[in-house]
């Protein structure tokens, strides 16, 4: 319902680390000049999500978590002039001013002056927290126009929510970040959705070998199908034999790490070659540290 005060709308609020969502009417601001009010259709759950509903990483309560929304365009800010209502868009949970030096060299992930959100406030006009900018476990929500992507409309939205975090994260780490050139050696340890992303996008970079790390079966069994060469299951096998024996004695050229276990951190580094670079991919929890031995 829309009042002149913003639209209500129903979302999942956590009011405590490792408390039970709960469904609650609250009020959406409307769109500022360069925001978007979306119909969410879809919301993924990433493991980010999961990271601040249990306390593994600290965050203002009450919140309204869920940041891989696919949906449709319900209104837009006076300055959107490139979205119309109806479209089928996907959300980022990247604002970015686009001005500043990090925007302006590329790196919107380090943006220096993200804009400012719009609120959620609940009946007692307390402020909820939009969890990583977006506060997707909700009907409806308001994002700047920098996180929103058209897509087809054809693409479900199931399949198009995941566009927003993972595989954007897993693509962007191997394409962006980690540079991967043709006919390098790629370990990606931990196969989740991130891990797939970082598949396909090291398949996509070229590389002659990708070796998928993951201790779970089906998910190794995925990997082949996503892209990679060859699987091994680090508790039965030590991944850097696994990596030597396919490729002729050699390490990896690039490690790309998916996974937020510690033991993974701190193995990470003996699966490189001279010269090799490792990209932390996942994200572990507050306060776990890597270990590095001369």
């Amino acid at each position: 319902m829309e009042t002149n005060v913003g639209t209500m709308i129903t979302a999942a609020v956590h009011w405590g680390a490792g408390e039970p969502a709960k469904l609650e009417e609250l009020t959406l601001s409307a769109p500022g000049p360069e925001e978007v009010r979306i119909a969410v259709d879809a919301c993924a759950i990433c493991h980010s999500d999961l990271m601040f509903i249990d306390g593994g990483w600290a965050t203002e309560f009450p919140v309204v978590f869920g940041h891989e929304i696919a949906g449709r365009v319900a209104e837009t800010g006076s300055s959107v002039t490139d979205l119309t209502a109806g479209t089928s868009v996907v959300v980022s949970l990247i604002a970015t001013c686009g001005q500043c030096h990090a925007c302006q060299q590329g790196h919107d992930v380090a943006c220096e002056n993200p804009p400012a959100s719009s609120s959620l406030t609940d009946a007692n006009n307390r402020t909820v927290t939009k969890g990583l900018n977006t506060g997707g476990f909700a009907e409806q929500v308001v994002v700047h126009r920098s996180q929103v992507v058209a897509v087809p409309p054809e693409m479900p939205a199931t399949s198009a929510s995941l566009l927003g975090c993972g595989v954007l994260t897993g693509v962007g780490a191997a394409r962006n970040t980690a540079n991967i050139q043709p006919g390098e050696t790629v370990a990606v340890v931990g196969c989740g959705g991130v891990g797939m992303g970082v598949i396909q996008g090291a398949q996509l970079a070229g590389a002659s070998t990708i070796v998928a790390i993951d201790p779970q079966a089906d998910k190794r069994s995925l990997a082949l199908t996503m892209g990679a060469t060859h699987t091994a299951d680090p508790l039965n096998q030590d991944p850097a034999e696994a990596i030597s024996q396919v490729t002729g004695g050699r390490l990896a050229d690039h490690v790309l790490l998916a996974t937020a276990a510690p033991a993974a951190l701190n193995s990470a580094l003996a699966l490189l070659a001279p010269m090799g670079a490792l990209t932390l991919v996942g994200m572990p929890a507050d306060g776990v540290t890597l270990t590095i031995d001369p």
